[in-house]
């Protein structure tokens, strides 16, 4: 499940909301992340761009809706309660801009990202913005650069050089719940019937699950919410929830069915993958894409100073949070390197059983923090997987610097 480098890449990168309806569409038809990525590896040019934003907006909680979300009732009562009007002029400004991303007069500060993303909790929890965004046409119509402001036209953002307050942050969130929302309007308007089709194949898919004793997405629900509370301290209030059954085109549940549910707020979102079957925790991932905690890459030799208290830690993350048990052949750990620095400040460490499968757990050096749990069934076939991403990130221009995957046996 390492699409990390795909996921921290496209945080940084503003999206300009016209291809949120296509990203939305893409989101509701696919059968979440990891069919998505795969989708996005057949696809080409404007449809590739799409296909991998939405893998990219799904982990960073930048979208934290598809068709079986459950969106913050106030919230959604504030939506419900804006006058058509205002909705179809977000939908013509979206529709009339002729850029392809949102731009800004700078980016917010640490200091500002981290309060939108706790203003976030509150705007879900019913603290609104006293005032509307101030909107003109194009960016030749911002008098005073004092004010912030959005020029539709260009879809730019003119961010004041100064520290927001508290009340610029909200209208910036509202004016971004509002576009998604009115773009989520117009998708269902215009995919009623499969979106009626999509749900009826997964609620079936569900029935026959529950049929055979697999959990229901109610108990994935509470053992998620568990997990979050054990692995990272956090409860579902002032976070945004999203859960489903991960079936395929033909809404079919597969030969290992898994729920997902989501929670979060702007660039932090907890992900888990819950078995149907069993109820056992598949997979876990946080997206903190910009806590700072991947910046600042340290040196490799810092680096391996600071391996045996990490493997300590994530063994004991995984004999006492996480409830394994098992017996380990081998414990493997492994980072990318560039420059004498690893990347994103990310290592991830496997634990290998005899028959070749592994568990591995990920954690950021930088703080020794965990944002990461995988079981993987085979662990030859999880290097193999690596080697592919690793070349395709050697090939991208941003990342020239990035030479090598270094792989270290704990003695």
């Amino acid at each position: 499940m390492d699409e990390r480098r795909l996921k921290e890449v496209m945080d940084r990168v503003h999206i300009k909301s016209e291809m949120e309806e296509e990203i939305l569409k893409n989101l509701m038809n696919e059968t979440g992340e990891r069919e998505t990525q795969k989708k996005a590896n057949k696809s080409s040019g404007w449809q590739k761009k799409v296909a991998v934003a939405a893998v990219a907006l799904v982990a960073v909680g930048t979208v934290g809706f598809s068709a079986n979300a459950i969106r913050n009732n106030l919230v959604k009562e504030r939506m419900e309660a804006v006058p058509q009007l205002e909705m179809d002029e977000v939908l013509d400004q979206i529709d009339a801009a002729q850029v392809e991303a949102d731009t800004y007069s700078r980016d917010l500060t640490s200091e500002e990202e981290s309060r939108r993303s706790a203003l976030h909790s509150e705007y879900l929890n019913g603290r609104f913005p006293e005032k509307e965004l101030i909107k003109v046409s194009e960016e030749s119509d911002i008098v005073d650069k004092d004010v912030l402001c959005f020029a539709a036209k260009t879809s730019y953002f003119n961010i004041p050089d100064r520290d927001l307050t508290d009340e610029e942050l909200l209208q910036m969130i509202d004016f971004s719940e509002k576009r998604a929302y009115a773009l989520q309007q117009r998708y269902e308007e215009m995919y009623a019937d499969e979106i009626q089709e999509r749900e009826a194949a997964e609620e079936a898919a569900k029935a026959e699950l529950e049929a055979k004793g697999s959990i229901t997405e109610e108990e994935a629900v509470i053992k998620a919410q568990e997990w979050l509370l054990k692995l990272f301290g956090k409860t579902p209030d002032g976070l945004e929830f999203n859960h489903y059954l991960m079936t395929d085109e033909d809404g079919n549940a597969g030969e290992h069915p898994v729920y997902m549910v989501y929670y979060g707020v702007i660039h932090e979102g907890y992900y888990f993958t819950i078995s149907a079957e069993d109820g056992s925790l598949v997979d876990v991932y946080c997206g903190l894409g910009n806590s700072g905690k991947f910046e600042d890459e340290m040196k490799v030799s810092d680096v391996e100073a600071k391996i045996p208290e990490l493997s300590q830690s994530a063994e004991d993350n995984l004999r006492n949070n996480l409830g394994i048990s098992d017996e380990f052949e081998a414990v493997y750990y492994t980072y990318v390197t560039g420059n004498d620095t690893v990347y994103r400040n990310t290592v991830r460490f496997c634990f290998v059983k005899e028959d070749g499968s592994a568990y591995s757990l990920c954690y950021v050096c930088a703080d020794n923090s965990f944002f990461q749990y995988e079981r993987i069934d085979s662990y030859e076939e999880y290097l193999a997987q690596r080697k592919v991403y690793d070349e395709l990130g050697m090939n991208d221009e941003s990342s020239a610097d990035i030479k090598e995957r270094v792989e270290k046996q704990l003695q």
